[in-house]
């Protein structure tokens, strides 16, 4: 874990997860600018070498193909997550195993596939200091709809390129032309929204759908996106 800011951060009772296991932090401290290696407590006194440690009973199985992992504060409320995949490596080799993922920019927390890169550090990795693919990356994109389909008369699901913050999402503007009006919004999850409509859609037309308002993870908003899309025979 890396602080990013100037403050000293206490992560007493936050928690670490990967959705089946959860690990309870316990005198966790991290100082500004800092780093906080989390680890299995059998292995304490191993990664303790490379610095700041907290070893953690229950300690998640990181999967080395992916997995979902999020750290929650005392309350529960989301601190960050990543759900990485074997694919970010880019490169065959490192895949195979015996180096780590990496995150290029830290001030792009959401920036995914493209923010990951396999360690260039020839010991496969950097515990507890700066990464070795550490650079600028920054995300100045804002959200947008890569495809609409609809799944039924009165249903259309959007997906967007990006993590975008859930709320915004909700909460953003959507609207369908040839006279079809928006019943309600219901956000799968942070790149899937399902949008509910008053009207039904007829086979035989194309749609447009626009949606503007929604925000990405750092605040990238949307002024316009917008797909096409048509009822099959199917969706009826």
């Amino acid at each position: 874990l890396y602080n990013n800011t100037t403050k000293v951060i206490n992560l007493n009772n936050f928690k670490f997860s990967d959705g089946a296991a959860v690990s309870i932090l316990t005198n966790a401290v991290i100082f500004p600018n800092g780093y906080l290696i989390l680890c299995p407590s059998t292995n304490t006194s191993d990664y303790a070498a490379y610095g700041n440690t907290i070893g953690l009973s229950n300690f998640p199985s990181l999967n080395n193909t992916g997995d979902y992992l999020t750290l929650k504060d005392a309350s529960g409320n989301l601190i960050h997550e990543v759900n990485y995949s074997d694919t970010w490596y880019a490169d065959d080799v490192k895949k195979a195993g015996g180096w780590t993922l990496e995150l290029i920019d830290p001030e792009n927390p959401c920036g995914e596939s493209n923010n990951w890169k396999a360690s260039n550090n020839a010991a496969g990795g950097t515990p507890g200091k700066i990464n070795s693919v550490k650079g600028t990356n920054s995300d100045i994109s804002s959200p947008k709809i890569v495809s609409a389909f609809a799944l039924n008369t009165l249903s259309v699901m959007l997906y967007f390129d990006e993590t975008m913050d859930s709320l915004s999402a909700k909460f953003a503007a959507y609207s369908v032309n040839n006279g079809i009006n928006v019943f309600g919004i219901i956000v799968i999850d942070k790149k899937t929204v399902q949008v509910n409509l008053a009207n039904a859609l007829q086979t035989k037309t194309m749609y447009t759908i626009t949606a503007s308002g929604m925000s990405d993870c750092i605040g990238n908003t949307t002024s316009f996106t917008s797909a096409e899309f048509a009822l099959t025979e199917q969706g009826i």
